[in-house]
């Protein structure tokens, strides 16, 4: 099942056609406070558009919509006023307005981005990065585990794209830079497609509906639609495309049946074997190693510890 990474597609380190002069001293506080508060109603805009899209992917991510616009706004935050970053609160107001009119294949296209077309950055390649907003190519190269990134030279289609690191406008698949594919276009692997749909013959094509017929191995035809809470269970080489289960904290969770599963809300971690009981995602100041990287909403693996990012380190 691909990863719920919806967290990549709040973040406001997006790559722009054009560019604009740094703020004056003058005013600087000002601006970035009216910037800060601009941050509050596009973080609930944003998260109120896509639990509206999907319920499945906001829990099984966040737990629900608020913890949602709490990580989204923190991110949103911590961005205005580092070294490069040119937009303000007029900038985030754009996004804002434009969100309730997007579509969801497009929200899950990777058109989070679209939204805003943010001014670039002003600091060049070489230069160290805690988001991608500071950067004059778009891209901050952030090995994983690591706080801080290097601002380099945004790949172009077809490029390697060494940590992930591809332009807004692309996506990283099987290690190359590629353009994210809207339904009904070419792609080579399903994750270049919205969430709702699939790669299949070379097409994004909607994923397959509840109770239709799948692959339990993953190896030949659609998928199931992830945006919709679906998997593909069963014993192989027959399967269906059966409705996932979400837990809070405590309760049972794991695979108890061919054609039940249920994950823990908020990234929180299944303990046990086929099943467990779903324990929450670690929180700041505990490991994250055993849990695949993988920490509470609002932090990040850091040197193999769920830490709080701290933008100023990076400057």
């Amino acid at each position: 099942m691909r990863r719920l990474a919806l967290a990549a597609l709040f973040l406001l380190g997006c790559s722009s056609e054009s560019s604009s002069a740094a703020p004056t001293d003058a005013g600087k506080d000002t601006g970035a406070s009216d910037a800060r508060a601009a941050c509050v109603p596009f973080a609930a805009a944003l998260c109120a558009r896509f639990a509206a899209c999907s319920d499945f992917v906001i829990g099984a991510s966040f737990g629900d919509e608020a913890g949602c616009r709490a990580s989204v706004e923190q991110r949103c935050k911590g961005v205005i006023g580092l070294p490069g970053v040119v937009y303000g609160a007029a900038e985030i107001g754009t996004c804002t307005r434009n969100v309730p009119t997007s579509t969801c294949e497009s929200l899950f296209g990777g058109a989070v981005f679209d939204l805003c077309s943010l001014p670039a950055g002003t600091l060049g390649d070489g230069k160290r990065c805690f988001d991608a907003a500071q950067c004059s190519s778009g891209v901050c190269r952030q090995p994983v585990g690591e706080e801080c990134g290097v601002c380099v030279k945004a790949p172009a289609v077809g490029e390697p794209c060494a940590d992930g690191s591809c332009s807004p406008a692309l996506t990283c698949v099987s290690g190359k830079c590629l353009e994210r594919a809207q339904p009904g276009k070419p792609c080579v692997e399903s994750r270049q497609c919205p969430l709702a749909y699939s790669c299949v013959g070379g097409v994004c094509v909607a994923s397959l509906a509840e109770g239709a017929p799948c692959d339990p191995t993953g190896k030949a035809g659609n998928s199931c639609s992830l945006k919709d809470g679906l998997v593909c269970l069963g014993i192989p080489p027959t399967g269906s495309c059966s409705k996932v289960g979400l837990a809070d904290v405590g309760n049972a969770c794991g695979q108890s049946g061919p054609t039940t599963v249920t994950l823990c809300k908020a990234s929180g971690n299944c303990k046990g074997s086929q099943t467990g009981v779903c324990e929450a995602a670690p929180g700041p100041g505990e490991p994250c190693a055993a849990t695949g990287n993988l920490c509470a909403a609002a932090t990040r693996c850091i040197g193999g510890i769920c830490r709080i990012p701290d933008p100023t380190v990076c400057n």
